[in-house]
């Protein structure tokens, strides 16, 4: 009973602490900012923390990628849409933006570009046919499944989105840009005889698309 207690004292607490927390940052013109972004290797979640001068913001945090089931083969490439965490610490990573609020606002939307980085550290689940016989009337085909090992990832994108009000101190944003991932650390399987050929041409880059939805807790003062 008394343990149930003390656990009972410690969440409020801790609500209080962290409503107290959020009304000194937000007084001091720091932001929170959390999203649902869809990037070249699948899914993920970010949560960033701000801090905005004028027109310019800035933000930084942790994501959490989420597995996907599908594997997307529009894209002769071995890593699109088939990053995959096998343990804790390759499900999350990092990102940061830079926004620049332009002077266009209306009575509840407000235009910016921004760039985002987001850093991972992700294995790679991919589904090949292997070509295992030959002749010149039939070809046989043998389906592998083949996880491999964590490749370290490096996205950097340019776009544009818009914010909309929805309170005094929250925003809906919504955000799209092209950019270029690097990749470093390759199995060595990939680049092997049985599976390059899903590389482009052996690169150790690609062109890529992002797409976020979110919002966007701002401080009293707003853009």
């Amino acid at each position: 009973m008394k343990q149930r207690l003390k656990g009972n004292y410690l969440i409020v607490f801790i609500t209080l602490f962290f409503l107290s927390l959020e009304e000194n940052i937000l007084a001091q013109q720091f932001e929170f900012l959390s999203s649902v972004n869809e990037n070249f290797l699948g899914t993920n979640l970010s949560t960033s923390m701000g801090f905005r001068s004028k027109a310019l913001a800035f933000y930084a945090g942790p994501k959490y990628h989420f597995n996907s089931l599908r594997e997307d083969y529009s894209k002769k490439n071995v890593f699109y849409k088939r990053g995959y965490a096998s343990s804790l610490k390759e499900h999350l990573g990092f990102e940061t933006n830079f926004h620049y609020y332009l002077p266009y606002k209306t009575s509840n939307f407000t235009p910016f570009l921004f760039y985002t980085f987001q850093y991972s550290y992700l294995s790679n689940r991919s589904t090949f046919f292997i070509p295992v016989y030959s002749s010149p009337d039939l070809v046989l085909y043998e389906k592998e499944k083949v996880i491999f090992s964590p490749t370290s990832f490096y996205e950097n994108v340019l776009g544009i989105g818009i914010t909309c009000d929805l309170t005094n101190r929250i925003q809906l944003l919504l955000k799209s840009g092209i950019g270029i991932i690097n990749y470093t650390n390759i199995d060595n399987r990939i680049l092997s005889e049985r599976y390059s050929f899903r590389m482009e041409s052996k690169k150790n880059y690609s062109g890529m698309f992002l797409w976020s939805i979110g919002l966007r807790f701002k401080s009293k003062n707003p853009v």
